[in-house]
């Protein structure tokens, strides 16, 4: 009886703990930082089913090693006419543009700088690479974002006329970034 008991109290605290998660949506507590802070880098990291995305890690530019704490938001997703003439050519026939507008946000000490790349993956799992080929302005290709600051712009990739973009991924600091899309462009 007495086992039965104890049995059941761990699973009545499993189901509160459960409870508690699906009502917060998987919000958890970071202690030494919270939202508002005096000092928005403390701030806890981003959820990963938002817009946001967070890479932290340290580089060596040679001069020494540099911690580097980066937040990219998805802004805005689109099909895009490209403002530069020298994009469109032969090769673009059965082509099109998909371009991104990104918000970066710098939370480490020291200036970041990155040449992001956008990859663009289809409904068949097929990725497209964008390579470093600004269409929209203004662009984020060579990212410089000094410490505590912010960059705004758009990176691009090119896409076959009928794929079914669902996902868009982001290179940045060697890490890969994603955002499942909420409808495909």
């Amino acid at each position: 009886m007495k086992a039965a008991l104890i049995a059941v109290s761990a699973l009545a605290a499993v189901l509160a703990v459960a409870l508690v998660v699906v009502v917060l949506g998987g919000t958890s507590v970071t202690v030494g930082g919270l939202p508002g802070a005096a000092n928005d880098r403390d701030a806890p990291p981003p959820r990963e089913d938002g817009p946001t995305r967070r890479v932290t890690s340290e580089i060596n530019d040679g001069s020494g090693w540099e911690d580097v704490d980066l937040e990219i938001t998805l802004i805005e997703a689109r099909t895009a006419n490209p403002s530069r003439e020298d994009t469109l050519g032969e090769d673009d026939r059965g082509k099109r543009w998909i371009a991104a507008e990104f918000e970066v946000r710098n939370r480490a000490d020291d200036n970041a700088s990155d040449s992001p790349q956008l990859v663009a993956v289809d409904a068949d799992g097929q990725s497209h690479d964008g390579g470093l080929v600004p269409v929209v302005e203004p662009a984020l290709d060579q990212l410089n974002v000094p410490a505590g600051g912010r960059r705004k712009g758009y990176l691009s990739v090119q896409v076959p006329d009928d794929a079914k973009i669902e996902r868009l991924e982001v290179s940045l600091i060697g890490e890969a970034l994603g955002w499942d899309l909420d409808r495909t462009l």
